[in-house]
């Protein structure tokens, strides 16, 4: 990898969540319980402009002094703030299915009319020099069930955006994207300027950056812009004073030689509220500009005109995208960011968060009013779910570790970090993520909380730096349920099952039943699927559901 904030997450993906061996839910036959849809998928990609804003302003106030002179480039070029989407979509089958990868669908989806198959390479936008400097060769061959500019299926359909975590990009989600536009949905993908990791932002034929650069001064600025994620580095700074670069597990300090600094849980807290700030008002623009491609030409051509993005996605998809029916998902941070759109963005009715809750003292604006000056509520005032791993050892080393055990042991103030009784929790076999937990707690419409057995922090995501394969070797670490506890034993993660079609990868599958129960009750209002939220086949998947308000 040459990526450092890639080398950051891959070296704690296998230090902390690990790698997986095959475990099998024995005697059942699932594949009904997750068919994919009727629907081919297409895809295409959009660059989504918001010119009242800078290109990243969270950037600018907390990276480097290197980043922030190329920043003063960018923003002297007149580039706005810009969101890089794939945009998958229902389209005509074919009658033919696709081969498809072992283990990540039940069966192959259906084949477009029209179209290329879509390979890694498309989440560079082609760019085989970008792509090297994340991907192995072999990696960006690799193709999905989707097809690049394939027709769209008459219908008008629901629209659901996925939000990546920290370091994640466009390829987080993209087996996801497919599985729900089989389903009969808009399914967006993102990748964020601020954090993602391979977002291909100067790929734009409107980037006014690109237009001032030659190909290798952009790579360069690819480069550093991707090496540029400073949030464990201020972290450290924030509340310890540790003012080194944290790259991989072993350039933590000993905890025990740590010193708290005074206000630092507050310091750190701010940095996270105004990144999701950012994120939050990026998200809104994708939407914006969802509904705006909705709209009949003229119109939506005008609209686009504006905010300088293609406008041969007008005529495309008018009249297929339903804007009154808005649904996101995210993972990680991403989940963190789809808690604060339930809030804070009027036009999102609902939402799933995986592996991860919204901390109170990270709410954006302050915690307090939003955007419009109406007050906070007291968590997501919206139909929300929930799904978290039992054993996610890295977001126990985040929120346990980092601002909790090692701050309080070096004198710092929890109240600082957590400031609700709820968060201060230390993890149970019950709540194995108090912060997720409390979020579940705080939420005050129908909701939903469930832990999937044996499972680390991304193995419900698509992310295709880390495939798995039947009979590949992977552990993952218990997450230790006392607090002085040194380590925790490894452990194989629930992986594979045995299914009519061969091996399939069961995270992926139980993920790709939830969210589509879920969506189809919360966004096409098939009341049946609340009862199969709760009444789930996945009897060695899951190892706990905390349900209020989804069945009786």
């Amino acid at each position: 990898m040459k990526l450092a904030t890639l080398m950051f997450l891959m070296a704690f993906a296998a230090a902390l969540a690990g790698c997986a061996s095959p475990a099998v839910e024995p005697g059942r036959r699932l594949s009904s319980a997750y068919t994919p849809g009727p629907y081919a998928v297409g895809v295409k990609s959009n660059f989504v402009k918001d010119f009242s804003r800078p290109f990243d302003a969270w950037g600018a106030q907390y990276k480097s002094g290197g980043y922030r002179q190329l920043l003063t480039a960018i923003d002297a070029s007149g580039e706005a703030s810009t969101t890089v989407t794939q945009i998958y979509y229902p389209s005509p089958s074919s009658g033919v299915r696709v081969k498809r990868r072992t283990g990540l669908h039940p069966s192959a989806l259906w084949a477009a009319t029209g179209g290329r198959r879509q390979t890694t390479l498309d989440f560079f936008m082609g760019d085989e020099a970008l792509a090297d400097q994340t991907l192995r060769f072999w990696q960006r061959r690799q193709t999905y069930q989707s097809f690049v500019d394939a027709p769209l299926a008459a219908g008008r359909f629901p629209l659901v955006v996925m939000i990546h975590g920290l370091g994640g990009g466009l390829g987080n989600w993209n087996r996801a994207a497919e599985y729900l536009a089989s389903h009969g949905y808009i399914a967006v993908t993102l990748a964020y300027s601020s954090d993602s990791a391979d977002t291909p932002v100067f790929h734009d034929p409107n980037s006014f950056f690109a237009k001032t650069v030659n190909d290798d001064q952009r790579l360069d600025a690819y480069r550093l812009r991707a090496q540029e994620n400073p949030v464990f580095k201020n972290f450290m700074k924030f509340l310890y004073g540790f003012d080194r670069e944290i790259e991989r597990p072993s350039d933590f300090p000993e905890p025990g030689t740590l010193s708290a600094h005074q206000g630092g849980g507050l310091q750190a807290a701010r940095m996270m509220a105004e990144l999701f700030e950012q994120r939050t008002e990026d998200l809104a623009a994708v939407i914006g500009e969802m509904k705006a491609l909705d709209a009949r030409t003229p119109d939506c051509r005008k609209a686009l005109e504006i905010n300088g993005v293609r406008k041969a996605l007008c005529g495309f998809f008018a009249g297929a995208i339903d804007g009154e029916r808005i649904g996101v998902m995210g993972h990680s941070l991403g989940a963190i960011t789809s808690q604060s759109a339930l809030t804070f963005l009027p036009e999102v009715d609902t939402a799933i968060a995986f592996n991860n809750g919204l901390p109170r003292r990270w709410e954006p604006y302050g915690g307090f009013p939003n955007p419009s000056g109406a007050a906070l509520p007291d968590g997501v005032p919206k139909d929300f779910m929930i799904i978290i791993g039992s054993d996610d050892a890295f977001v126990h080393m985040v929120f346990r570790d980092i601002h909790m055990k090692w701050f309080v042991d070096a004198g710092g103030d929890i109240n600082e970090t957590y400031p609700l009784a709820i968060e201060q929790a230390w993890p149970s076999p019950g709540n194995p993520q108090p912060i997720a937990r409390a979020a579940y707690e705080r939420a005050q419409r129908a909701k939903a909380l469930i832990i999937f057995r044996d499972q680390a922090h991304g193995t419900a995501t698509d992310d295709e730096l880390n495939p798995e394969k039947p009979g590949q070797s992977a552990k993952g670490r218990r997450v230790p349920f006392e607090r002085d506890a040194s380590a925790s034993e490894s452990f194989d993660i629930l992986a594979w099952a045995e299914d009519d079609g061969g091996d399939i990868f069961l995270p992926h599958q139980m993920r790709n039943y939830f969210i589509t129960a879920w969506f189809d009750w919360q966004l096409k209002g098939d009341q049946s699927k609340r009862k199969a939220i709760v009444r789930h086949p996945f009897t060695r998947g899951v190892q706990l559901m905390l349900s209020e308000g989804v069945y009786p």
